[in-house]
This record gives C-alpha cells, structure tokens and sequence, in this order.
C-alpha cells in the first residue's frame, strides 16, 4: 500500500478546497468531506518500494520540519508567507527516503542557507522556476475566489485545485477539460505561469484533523 505523507503549513494532496489546518490531512478511502480543502503541498513516500528506508524517510520529516519552523517565525496567520525566502521553492521525499527541496536561482547559495537551517548537508536539491511563497500566493487567491459566492457562476469548473509538490507547480483540475475552457479559466479566474490543468478526476475523499 503506498503511503503518503503530507508536510507543511497546511497539507493534504490535492483536493476540495477550503481553509487551511496546522494539523495534517490524510487520504481516507471512506470517509467524504462536503467542504472543499485546498493542498498546501504533498511529500510524497513509496513505503513499498524496498528501496525506501525508513530511517531516511525520519530524518527527511526531521529536516522539512526544521526548515518549516525556521520559515514560519513571526508569520501572523497562514495567508502570511513572508517568511518564506525566495530561493525557497518547496520539498518532496523521493522513493528512497531522502529529502529533496527545490530552489529557485543561485543553487549553491540556497543550498547553504538550509544547510544552516537543517544543520546537514544530507539532502538534495532541484531547480525550480517557482518559489514557494509564489505558490501558496496562487492558492490563497484561488481560494478565495472559490468561496466567494459572487463567482460561483465563474467557479463551477473547477472544484479540486492545489500544490503539486514533487513538480513545483499547482495543478487546477477542470470538470470540462478543452483549450477553450483553459482560456476561460485564465481570463475570468487567474492567469499565473505557475498553473498547470488536467481533467477532474472525481471528487475528492480525505479525512481531517481539524
């Protein structure tokens, strides 16, 4: 069975939106929530893979967490995202267990700045075009656009949207998928470089820990 674990300011995979939660969301296979949830960003751990240790896999949870700490200080509610560098372009576990954080421009730099956080050198880096602080901006805006009830008639297309943590980019699903819906999207919704769209899946099924 393939677990996945969820890390951030407010985490889930992608799904329903809604306001966000200190506490983590997990996939549950039984369990509806009527209320949309926004995903903040997903890390990702194949448990089944025999190449995944579980040791590394800690230690990554322990590293993103120091990072997350660091980062949050002095933040006055979670639609604050100053705190987050612009080099800073989010993290993921790969298969193996081993964190990989994604950084946007200057690697080397980027990569002493959370070396100091982390206080170890033992995880790796990726390029990125988005920060972070780009990310959550996108779907704080989306957020709001969805709850607020005068675009509902602007809105109907769209119901599961959110990070997608191994790809630095946000994923916005269309019930109606085609080249001139995702212009419609772009021109009455939003129109960021850091989107990308994919046809809905269904709706979405998580438990929360409020």
């Amino acid at each position: 069975m393939k677990n996945t674990y969820i890390f951030a300011l407010a985490l889930s995979a992608f799904f329903y939106i809604s306001s966000c939660s200190e506490k983590p969301l997990e996939v549950s296979e039984n369990k509806e929530v009527s209320e949309a949830q926004i995903n903040v960003n997903q890390f990702e751990s194949n448990m089944d893979k025999p190449e995944a240790s579980a040791d590394f896999q800690l230690k990554a949870i322990e590293y993103h967490q120091k990072i997350e700490e660091t980062f949050k200080k002095g933040q006055n509610s979670e639609d604050d995202f100053s705190g987050y560098p612009g080099y800073y372009g989010g993290a993921y576990i790969n298969p193996q267990g081993k964190l990989v954080i994604f950084i946007k421009g200057n690697s080397e730099n980027g990569k002493k700045n959370l070396t100091k956080i982390i206080g170890s050198s033992d995880f790796l880096t990726e390029p990125c075009k988005h920060s972070y602080k780009t990310l959550r901006k996108v779907i704080s805006d989306l957020n709001a656009f969805k709850l607020n009830k005068s675009n509902e008639s602007k809105s109907q297309n769209f119901n599961m949207y959110g990070i997608v943590g191994f790809s630095n980019e946000v994923t916005v699903e269309l019930d109606e998928l085609n080249d001139a819906k995702i212009a419609e999207f772009k021109k009455l919704v939003m129109n960021s470089p850091a989107i990308i769209f994919s046809k809905s899946s269904g709706r979405g099924q998580l438990e929360a820990y409020q």
